[in-house]
């Protein structure tokens, strides 16, 4: 598999991890469901990542041309404060699992972003040296 695709649900956030060492950052695109589908599919949904019911559309329109409307939209929709704020501190795990040497996997983003969370540590001292070892100290004896 050349790229590994990964929805971070606790922050709705989407993360393309490229085979090459590229990555990939951007807010999840709205979930799709259908009216008849039980409730507990639409509890799963985080409260940053919309849910689309696809009922609403024409019931003729095939779902590859939904999806894709969805996809339009979803560009042309301004990014909020708090989704800009949400995708920096994913982008800062990163890069303090770089900064140590740590393999950059779903897991990993995911202990070093609750972390920092966790230490209420602001975005942008995410990557001070006494920051990244405290909020990869987790990661690292997983090398």
């Amino acid at each position: 598999r050349k790229i590994h695709m990964v929805t971070l649900d606790e922050c709705g956030v989407d993360v393309l991890l490229g085979m090459n060492g590229c990555i990939w950052i951007q807010r999840s695109l709205p979930n799709v469901t259908k009216s008849n589908e039980d409730e507990n599919a639409m509890s799963s949904t985080t409260q940053t990542t919309a849910t689309t019911n696809i009922d609403d559309e024409d019931p003729d329109r095939p779902l590859a041309e939904t999806l894709q409307r969805l996809r339009q939209q979803h560009a042309l929709t301004p990014v909020t404060i708090k989704e800009r704020e949400v995708i920096a501190r994913v982008r800062n795990s990163v890069e303090s699992l770089k900064m140590v040497y740590c393999k950059v996997t779903p897991e990993t983003i995911r202990t070093v972003y609750k972390m920092s969370v966790k230490e209420e540590i602001k975005v942008g001292d995410m990557l001070r040296p006494d920051f990244v070892l405290k909020i990869t100290e987790g990661t690292r004896s997983k090398k």
